[in-house]
């Protein structure tokens, strides 16, 4: 009998840990082609921690686990707007298509610096 409620406490702490995270996912594609974008930086941030992301991969997908809280999303890409979004994840948030478009910018200047040896 006490094996017995040592293994349901033992399972009602390890379904506690395991609930206390949710997942995040979706895809990031270019707004005007609608072609994936590999290697976006997607994130989560919370004050005081390090953020929590990764990159997307070959077909724009990402998904990865953060903890239950309340976080300010993030994409960016090299050439594109930035996508930012606050989200409160008590549960799993799938961000399906996440269309990110191109950043008119011009460069005033480039210098560029040789060094002989």
């Amino acid at each position: 009998m006490k094996f017995f409620i040592v293994v349901i406490s033992i399972m009602c702490i390890v379904q506690s840990v395991v609930g206390q995270s949710v997942k995040l996912s979706g895809v990031v594609v270019d707004a005007r082609t609608q072609q994936p974008l590999s290697g976006a930086l997607v994130v989560a941030i919370v004050d005081g921690e390090q953020p929590k992301g990764e990159t997307t991969d070959n077909e724009g997908k990402f998904s990865f686990k953060v903890k239950k809280g309340k976080y300010q999303f993030r994409v960016t890409f090299l050439g594109y707007s930035t996508f930012e979004k606050n989200i409160n994840a008590i549960a799993d948030i799938s961000f399906g298509t996440i269309k990110l478009k191109t950043e008119d910018k011009q460069i005033d200047e480039v210098k560029a610096v040789g060094v002989l040896n």
